[in-house]
């Protein structure tokens, strides 16, 4: 699956916009910490674009709203929480953080890259990945202390790594411009699947394939233009992507085996985010392979 490795040292990357403003920070920036900042962090150089935590303020529950932003060059691409047959995903740990129960990235809908050799889930041009942090006391600052993993690619793939530091007030003040973005980004997030409107999956089938059983995927886009399939299986798994199918009017089809999956054989966990004209839904279920099952375990949205 993914791995900290560059898999292709071909071809130099060109220095775009996003990493002259970048290479305009201070040294210590170029160093990897960006300065702290009540909202907005300076732009850390990676190579094939730039690298920012912007924050919002607090939401009504107490946590903080964040997110995790990633300027990209011209045909350059990072990727998606799984990345397909290949591809580094965005991690972020926050070791040496204070007052901080838990930070969760969450990831807007992707698009398909097939590079003619493999395909994976990725962001082109840019993307923010909202955050959700979560202090340990709603009435003390947080100090937060953030690492950012993850991979980029053009014709060499490389991963990047950026480290902030933030000291977050108790009760800070509103940045509208942070909102704006992470309000956009949130928009974008994949939300349940309806049953009876909008975009969604209608029908499933079974049928032995070459080297694995395969799981046919009939979705109603309605009148949407576009229309892509994305698969996901547990932490271990090794899902390829759904080959698409034909459509016939509102109906799309996909292919996806089954190879790849794990756990048990009475219960494969799986994962479907269904993106259509740029928005997402996503249902999970369970595949009982022995007697070629499929139901929905996450609660059908009425």
């Amino acid at each position: 699956m993914s791995s900290r490795q560059p898999h292709d040292q071909t071809a130099t990357p060109l220095r775009s916009a996003a990493q002259r403003l970048a290479a305009a920070c201070s040294a210590l920036l170029l160093a990897g910490t960006a300065p702290a900042s009540a909202v907005i962090t300076e732009w850390q150089v990676i190579e094939g674009g730039a690298v920012r935590l912007v924050v919002a303020g607090k939401a009504p529950d107490g946590s903080y709203e964040a997110g995790l932003e990633i300027a990209l060059d011209p045909e350059w691409h990072t990727y998606w929480r799984y990345p397909g047959e290949t591809g580094i995903p965005p991690e972020l740990s926050f070791e040496g953080s204070e007052n901080l129960a838990h930070g969760s990235l969450s990831f807007p809908a992707p698009e398909r890259y097939d590079d003619g050799f493999s395909q994976s889930i990725v962001y082109t041009d840019s993307v923010l990945l909202p955050l959700r942090l979560t202090p340990e006391a709603a009435d003390t600052p947080l100090k937060l202390e953030a690492n950012a993993f993850f991979g980029v690619c053009n014709k060499i793939c490389v991963p990047a790594e950026a480290r902030f530091t933030l000291d977050l007030a108790a009760d800070p003040q509103p940045d509208r411009i942070a909102a704006r973005l992470i309000s956009t980004a949130r928009a974008a997030l994949p939300v349940a699947m309806q049953e009876t409107e909008g975009p969604r999956l209608v029908g499933f089938s079974f049928r032995e394939g070459k080297s694995a059983l395969k799981l046919d995927i009939t979705a109603d886009v309605g009148d949407a233009t576009s229309a892509d399939l994305f698969a996901e299986g547990a932490a271990e798994a090794t899902t390829g992507l759904p080959k698409p199918g034909a459509r016939d009017g509102s109906k799309v089809r996909w292919s996806l085996s089954l190879k790849g999956l794990s756990g048990p054989e009475e219960a494969l966990p799986l994962r479907l985010v269904l993106v259509t004209d740029g928005r997402a839904v996503e249902a999970s279920y369970t595949i009982d392979s022995r007697t070629r099952s499929i139901r929905r375990t996450d609660g059908p949205a009425q």
